[in-house]
C-alpha cells in the first residue's frame, strides 16, 4: 500500500544499539530544536515495542500509534498523527507493550517505512529502537541523516559500533543486485567482528572489480554522527 503523494521532508535518524544512553531525549530535543527554527516536524517513535515518546511529551495515553497502520486499522499513518505542547511538533506514538510488536516482518516493515516517508512534514526525526536487528537497522539507514548516541560505557561504545557495523553492511547489502553478487558479497563478509571493510572490499574486488566499484560508491553515500551523551569532559 503505497501512499498517495510523496514526502520532500528530510529524513533524520536517531540509533543508540544499545537502550538507556539517551537516544530518546536527544530525539525529542532535536525535533523540538528544530521546530524552534521554523520548521514543522514530525518525530515518529520507531522503538518497537518499548515507545516513550509520548510520556517524554507528557501524553498520557496515546490513542492510534504505529501498531494501528500494521493492524490495517488505519490507511494511512497521518491519521496516527498527534499535535504536542511544543509548536510545530508533531508526534507519531509507538508500540509500546505489544507482544510481537518489534518483530513485524518484512512486507509490514517496508509499508510502514514508506508510510514515514511520505509523512507532511518539512524534518521527520525517527527514534529507532535498540539492537542491530534489521528491522532496527532499515528504519536507520533509511534517512538522509543518521545520529548514533553514544555514552562513555563501554557496553555503549561496544553496542554502538555493532549498531553502525550492521547499519553499513546492510547498506552495501542492498548494492548486491543478483544472487550471484549476493553470495560473493556474503563470502567476503565472513571476517571478525573489528574487519575492516577494506579488507571486504579487496577479497570483492580480487573476484569482480565492477561489484566492488559498485560497493565503494554505496559506501561513499554513507554517513552517520556520533553524538556523545553524559560526557565528563
Amino acid at each position: 500500500n503505497m501512499p498517495s503523494g510523496a514526502s520532500t521532508a528530510i529524513m533524520v535518524a536517531v540509533g543508540g544499539g544499545k537502550g538507556g544512553v539517551g537516544k530518546s531525549v536527544i530525539a525529542s530535543n532535536l525535533a523540538i530544536a528544530i521546530a524552534r527554527l521554523g520548521m514543522r516536524v514530525t518525530l515518529v517513535d520507531a522503538d518497537l515495542g518499548a515507545a516513550n515518546q509520548h510520556t517524554l511529551f507528557g501524553i498520557g495515553s496515546p490513542g492510534l500509534t504505529l501498531q494501528a497502520l500494521l493492524d490495517k486499522r488505519i490507511d494511512s499513518l497521518e491519521e496516527a498523527v498527534v499535535p504536542t505542547s511544543e509548536p510545530r511538533v508533531f508526534l507519531v506514538p509507538g508500540s509500546g507493550a505489544v507482544v510481537g510488536a518489534a518483530n513485524i516482518g518484512h512486507a509490514r516493515k517496508m509499508k510502514l517505512i514508506r508510510h514515514v516517508q511520505s509523512l507532511d512534514a518539512d524534518v521527520v526525526v525517527v527514534d529507532c529502537g535498540a539492537g542491530s536487528g534489521f528491522d532496527v537497522v532499515d528504519f536507520y539507514d533509511m534517512a538522509d541523516l543518521r545520529f548514533v548516541v553514544v555514552t562513555p560505557q563501554l557496553t555503549s561504545m561496544q553496542n554502538a559500533y555493532a549498531f553502525l557495523k550492521s547499519a553499513v553492511y546492510r547498506a552495501i547489502r542492498k548494492a548486491a543486485v543478483c544472487h550471484r553478487e549476493q553470495e560473493l558479497l556474503s563470502m567476503a563478509m565472513q571476517g571478525g567482528e573489528t574487519e575492516r571493510l577494506a579488507d571486504v572490499l579487496a577479497r570483492v574486488r580480487e573476484e569482480d572489480a565492477g561489484f566492488a566499484d559498485d560497493l565503494s560508491r554505496s559506501l561513499a553515500s554513507f554517513q552517520a554522527h556520533l553524538i556523545g551523551n553524559q560526557l565528563e569532559h
